[in-house]
């Protein structure tokens, strides 16, 4: 079931909306570059990139876009960032990589109809005390095949074509090539 989010601007045809939508990345990780890039050739012109906000500014910055994108490769600034989209009602498009693993997800309580309500607290219900060490990728493509994920939820939501990971998370394991999507849902 298609699901177009609101955005700040009227825009009709869906390349209309994909240019006016303020699309936000967070965390300079290698998937935070590829994310931009990628989001800029498909035709999103209002792209962001924030790094070091937190508590109140966080949220005010992500109060100012249609949906964030995390790039983080931490936990604790993940479920920060995943909060301040809960508490602003902002789409929260997620994904992670480890090694040669990753996984991405839509978290977004307030999507209007059926959908089902998830947050990154599904899979994370508390920060660590310490961040789990993340491995980067042997097989550098992983950052990619992730980004190309995250740059495709982005268009589900924004252009309102397909059905985006809402309440569910795909895993994939690129060394053994093994995909999974499983409920995450509340």
């Amino acid at each position: 079931m298609p699901l177009t989010i609101p955005l700040h601007t009227e825009a009709e045809s869906p390349s209309e909306r994909l240019a006016a939508a303020r699309v936000l990345v967070v965390g300079g990780s290698p998937l935070g570059l590829r994310v931009v890039s990628m989001l800029q050739k498909v035709g999103a012109t209002s792209v962001a990139e924030a790094f070091g906000a937190h508590g109140p500014d966080l949220v005010e910055t992500v109060a100012d876009h249609d949906l964030v994108v995390s790039a983080y490769q931490s936990v604790s600034p993940m479920i920060e960032l995943s909060d301040a989209c809960e508490q602003t009602g902002r789409p929260f498009v997620w994904g992670e990589v480890n090694g040669n693993s990753y996984r991405a997800s839509v978290f977004w309580p307030q999507a209007p109809g059926d959908w089902p309500s998830s947050t990154l607290r599904d899979l994370y219900p508390s920060s660590p005390q310490y961040d789990p060490e993340f491995d980067d990728p042997e097989l550098a493509i992983v950052w990619s095949r992730l980004a190309t994920i995250l740059i495709t939820e982005v268009q589900k939501l924004v252009q309102g074509g397909g059905e985006p990971m809402i309440g569910r998370v795909l895993e994939a394991d690129s060394t053994a090539a093994t995909w999974q999507v499983r409920d995450i849902s509340s």
